[in-house]
C-alpha cells in the first residue's frame, strides 16, 4: 500500500469513528456522562462515604442511583432522583446504628421515588433507607460496594412548529400532555431552595388519571409480574439521555480525622433511547446500554467494538461446563437464585431507538443485523420479553485492563498504609444459575467470559491475578503468585465485586466478606515505597471478541477486536499519621486517593 492509499484508508476510518461516536459509549476523561459509577462506599472501620451528583445542563432529568454489595454485586438499594437544571443531589451511607448493615440517607430535597427519601426542608434529613438484607443473610456484606448512577432520561421534547414530539412515535403530544410535561417540571423545578411538588411524581407513577391533573398517571404502564410491561405505551415516556452528569465520593473517618476523596468514573452516550421503568425492581442496569463502544487498541488506535452474536444457551457444551465464551452475547438476568427474573430486560435504553429504526438491519444503537427487520419488536414484546443484548459486553470491553498500577507507601515514620481499591461493576451480569444444567454437570452457576468459571468461589467469578512490585531504586519482587507451585500467597483472587488490596493495614475494609486481601506478610521487609502492578492472568483463556461491521450497511469497516483483560475501575488510598507534632494529644493525620493507572491489550483481528 502506498502512501497515499494508506492516506485514504486512515481518513476513513477516522470519519468512521467520528460519524458515529455519538452512537458508541466511551469513558470521558473529563468526568461527566450518562453513566456514573462509584468505585466504593464503605461503613467499615468507622468510615462514612458522602456521595454527591451534579447536573451541568440545563435538562430536567430522571436519575436512578443503585447501591450494591461488594459480595457479590446484588443491588441493597435503588431509588429515583428527578434532577432540576443546574441542580445538585448529595447523601451519606453509613453504618446502620440498629445492626451490623448500612443505610444511606439524604438532606438534600430533589425529588426522589419513593417521596420519603428526599429531605423536606433545608435543615432537614429524609427518611433513612436502609439497605436490604439479602438471601446471602450477612448483613455485614452491605458495609461495602459501589453505586451506580444511570440518566434514564430527560423531560426535554423536541419541538416541531406548536407541537411536542412524543420521543417513540414522533407523533404530536395531546393538549394534556404538553400540560403534564410543564407540571412535571414545575414540580421538580426549585425556587427558594424548595423543589415544586414532589408528590406529583409519585402521582405520576400511579395507575388512575386526575382529568384535573393532567400529570397524573403519566409515567405509567401496565408491568405485568409475568413480564416487562410495555413501557413505549408510557404517556409521557423520556426523551434520550443527554448527558452532563458528574460525581465524586468522599469517604471520611471521624476517629482517624481522615477525609478522602475520589471522582466517579463517567461513560459518556450510554443509552440511545430514554428508557425509564416501573421504580422500585432491578431496572435500569448495566446491561442496558447500546451494544457498541470505542475502544483504544493496544498500539493506539480509535476502534469501535460491536458485541454478538446472541449466544446458543441450549448448547450441551455451556450445559456441561458452565461457561459461556467471549465472542457471544446473553441475556443473564441479574438476581442468580433459581426461578427468579431479577432483570426484567435487557437493553432497555436501546428498545425504543431500535423500534423507531426498526426499517434498518444493521445500527450501531442496537443489535440484530441477522434478524428480520421487525425482530426489535418482536424481540421487546416476545413471550420471554428480554430485550436486546450486547450492552454489558461492549462496556465490560471499554473498561478491560489487563494490568493496574500505583503507588504504594509503608514508609515506618509515617506509619503509612496503602490500600488499592479494585472494583469489577459488570460482574453480576456475568454470572447467573445454571437452569439448564445436565445431570453430568456439577455447575449450579453459570459465567460467561471475560469472568473465570467458578473454581474458587461455588457463587462467584473469582478473578485470579499476580501482584509485581518495584521500590524506588527499581528493585523487583512479587508479593503474590497466582496458579504457581510459590506458597506465598494470601488468597486466590478477587473474589468480591468491590476488592480492597491492603499493603499493611486495611483502613478501609473488613474480614468479614471476600473483598478484603491481605498482602502485608508477603511484602518483602525493606520494601516500604515504590510502585506495583496488578497483573491478572490465564487472560488466553478469558477474553471478549467483538463481530465485524457488515458489508453494504452502516458498521461496513468495522473491524473485529479481541479485548483481553478484566472490566475494572478503582483507585488507590494512602493513610498517614504524622507523629512529630508538638502538643500532645494533636490528632494529624491525612488521606489521599491516587487514581489507577491501567494497560489494556485490545488487538485487531485481521
Amino acid at each position: 500500500m502506498n502512501c497515499k492509499q494508506r492516506s485514504i484508508v486512515l481518513s476513513l476510518l477516522a470519519a468512521l469513528v467520528s460519524f458515529t461516536v455519538k452512537g458508541q459509549m466511551h469513558l470521558n476523561p473529563d468526568g461527566s456522562g450518562q453513566l456514573l459509577m462509584y468505585p466504593l462506599y464503605t461503613t467499615a472501620q468507622a468510615n462514612d462515604t458522602y456521595l454527591s451528583l451534579l447536573n451541568s445542563t440545563r435538562d430536567y432529568k430522571a436519575v436512578s442511583v443503585r447501591v450494591l454489595q461488594s459480595h457479590d454485586g446484588q443491588s441493597v438499594a435503588n431509588f429515583y432522583v428527578y434532577l432540576s437544571p443546574h441542580d445538585h443531589w448529595s447523601a451519606v451511607i453509613t453504618k446502620d446504628p440498629n445492626g451490623e448493615g448500612a443505610l444511606i440517607r439524604t438532606g438534600d430535597s430533589s425529588c426522589t421515588v419513593p417521596e420519603q427519601i428526599a429531605a423536606t426542608g433545608p435543615n432537614s434529613v429524609g427518611a433513612v433507607t436502609a439497605f436490604k438484607i439479602l438471601e446471602n443473610g450477612n448483613p455485614q456484606y452491605n458495609q461495602i460496594g459501589h453505586v451506580e448512577v444511570i440518566e434514564m432520561g430527560t423531560l426535554n421534547f423536541e419541538e416541531s412548529g406548536t407541537a411536542y414530539l412524543n420521543p417513540v412515535n414522533d407523533t404530536p403530544f395531546l393538549q394534556n400532555d404538553q400540560q403534564a410535561i410543564e407540571q412535571l417540571k414545575s414540580a421538580i423545578h426549585h425556587a427558594q431552595g424548595l423543589p415544586g411538588n414532589c408528590r406529583a411524581l409519585t402521582n405520576a407513577w400511579q395507575p388512575a388519571a386526575d382529568a384535573n391533573n393532567p400529570s397524573t398517571a403519566a409515567f405509567y404502564y401496565p408491568d405485568p409480574d409475568s413480564g416487562p410491561g410495555d413501557f413505549t405505551r408510557a404517556r409521557i415516556p423520556l426523551a434520550p439521555p443527554s448527558g452532563g452528569l458528574s460525581g465524586h465520593g468522599i469517604i471520611i473517618n471521624v476517629p482517624d480525622g481522615t477525609a478522602i476523596q475520589y471522582e466517579a468514573v463517567a461513560v459518556e452516550d450510554f443509552m440511545a433511547s430514554g428508557y425509564h421503568p416501573s421504580p422500585g425492581g432491578d431496572e435500569p442496569g448495566l446491561d442496558d446500554g447500546v451494544p457498541s463502544a470505542i475502544l483504544e487498541t493496544s498500539d493506539g488506535q480509535q476502534q469501535i467494538f460491536l458485541a454478538g452474536p446472541l449466544v446458543d444457551m441450549e448448547s450441551e457444551e455451556i450445559k456441561n461446563t458452565g461457561n459461556l465464551p467471549g465472542d457471544r452475547v446473553s441475556l443473564f438476568h441479574v438476581k442468580r437464585q433459581a426461578g427468579a427474573s431479577g432483570s426484567r430486560l435487557a437493553g432497555g435504553g436501546q428498545v425504543i431507538a431500535a423500534i423507531k429504526e426498526s426499517h434498518r438491519s444493521d445500527n450501531f444503537h442496537m443489535y440484530g443485523d441477522q434478524r428480520a427487520n421487525d425482530s426489535f419488536l418482536s424481540v421487546t414484546g416476545g413471550p420471554q420479553g428480554l430485550g436486546l443484548a450486547g450492552g454489558k459486553e461492549a462496556l465490560s470491553a471499554m473498561l478491560s485492563r489487563s494490568m493496574v498500577i500505583n503507588d504504594y507507601t509503608l514508609e515506618p515514620a509515617l506509619n503509612a498504609t496503602t490500600n488499592w481499591v479494585v472494583t469489577l461493576p459488570t460482574t453480576r451480569n456475568f454470572i447467573a444459575v445454571n437452569q439448564l444444567a445436565s445431570e453430568n454437570s456439577s455447575s449450579e452457576y453459570i459465567a460467561q467470559a471475560p469472568f473465570e468459571i467458578l473454581r474458587l468461589r461455588p457463587d462467584f467469578p473469582c478473578s485470579q491475578f499476580n501482584l509485581r512490585y518495584w521500590d524506588r531504586e527499581s528493585s523487583e519482587d512479587v508479593a503474590y503468585y497466582a496458579n504457581s507451585g510459590v506458597l506465598r500467597r494470601a488468597f486466590y483472587g478477587l473474589c468480591a465485586t468491590s476488592n480492597i488490596i491492603n499493603f499493611k493495614t486495611n483502613h478501609l475494609g473488613q474480614r468479614i466478606t471476600e473483598s478484603f486481601a491481605n498482602l502485608d506478610r508477603y511484602f518483602s521487609s525493606h520494601y516500604r515505597n515504590g510502585w506495583a502492578r496488578l497483573e491478572y492472568t490465564d487472560l488466553d483463556l478469558r477474553h471478549l471478541t467483538s463481530r465485524a461491521g457488515t458489508a453494504g450497511q452502516v458498521t461496513a469497516g468495522v473491524k473485529s477486536l479481541t479485548v483481553k483483560g478484566m472490566p475494572a475501575i478503582g483507585f488507590a488510598t494512602q493513610v498517614y499519621v504524622n507523629s512529630s507534632v508538638g502538643h500532645s494529644g494533636t490528632l494529624a493525620n491525612y488521606g489521599i486517593a491516587l487514581k489507577h493507572g491501567y494497560v489494556s491489550d485490545i488487538t485487531i483481528n485481521e
